[in-house]
């Protein structure tokens, strides 16, 4: 009599184990599946996107809007915030409804040049330093002026005058990259390795130079390249909030100092 009585609790604890066991699994399981269902917001394409299209244009044109998916679907890496992809070009080709992901949108040298340039313009590079490129705060994405100083002749002699080259340009790329540059180096002067050169010849040294590279139409590019090598060229930001172009007579020496 008294094994059955023990037989019987152990059955009934058991029972209560496996019971608490299978309701800790059901509502595990209800979390996992509430869980899935709760919406995420994040971006999606509304409009095809081709390769090269900045963020900023994206988002401005419509073509990337933010919508509200259950967890369980959204996309490893998928992005909530534009924070996440500002400054960045497409490098891939988003179709409607796919969700943009860390990977389709990257930085214009990560990207690849031809990825970068928009279709119709081509990408020119200025040499940059602290007063150029606006203390280097420059970043891909931002829009700049161009604008070049010349010495030009006058009737009352030779005059400077400041003047907009290109009112808006898109910025590409801050190329960090080193250019090889040629000098000569005379007889007796120690190289970089700290070696001396032998007399009357010339070694190839490599120099930093600092470039900003942008996206302007073909006339823009002749502008630019002329300007350069004409006089100097100085990079203006343009803030976020201004689109349209202006357009001024230039800064005339004579009118300053007048």
């Amino acid at each position: 009599m008294r094994s059955r009585v023990l037989i019987l609790v152990a059955a009934v604890v058991l029972g209560l184990v496996a019971a608490f066991a299978a309701g800790r699994y059901l509502d595990s399981a209800r979390r996992q599946v509430e869980a899935g269902t709760q919406p995420v917001e994040i971006l999606v394409a509304a409009k095809p996107i081709a390769p090269g299209v900045s963020a900023e244009q994206a988002l401005k044109d419509g073509s990337i809007v933010k919508k509200s998916i259950a967890r369980q679907y959204v996309a490893d890496e998928a992005v909530s915030s534009f924070s996440t992809i500002d400054g960045r070009v497409s490098a891939v080709d988003l179709t409607v409804g796919e969700q943009v992901t860390q990977g389709d949108f990257q930085y214009s040298s990560d990207a690849g040049a031809a990825y970068s340039v928009p279709e119709g313009l081509l990408a020119v590079s200025v040499k940059d330093d602290a007063v150029v490129g606006v203390s280097r705060m420059l970043k891909p994405g931002d829009f700049v002026t161009v604008v070049g100083t010349f010495e030009v002749d006058t009737k009352d002699g030779t005059t400077s005058v400041s003047k907009i080259v290109v009112p808006r340009a898109r910025v590409l790329a801050v190329d960090q990259n080193l250019t090889a540059v040629q000098q000569e180096t005379n007889a007796g002067t120690p190289s970089r390795s700290g070696s001396l050169m032998n007399s009357g010849k010339t070694e190839s040294q490599t120099l930093e130079v600092n470039t900003v590279t942008l996206a302007v139409t073909p006339p823009d590019v002749e502008r630019i390249v002329l300007a350069d090598d004409a006089g100097k060229l100085r990079l203006a930001l343009i803030s976020k909030s201004d689109v349209e172009p202006v357009s001024t007579r230039g800064a005339w020496l004579k009118d300053i100092v007048r």
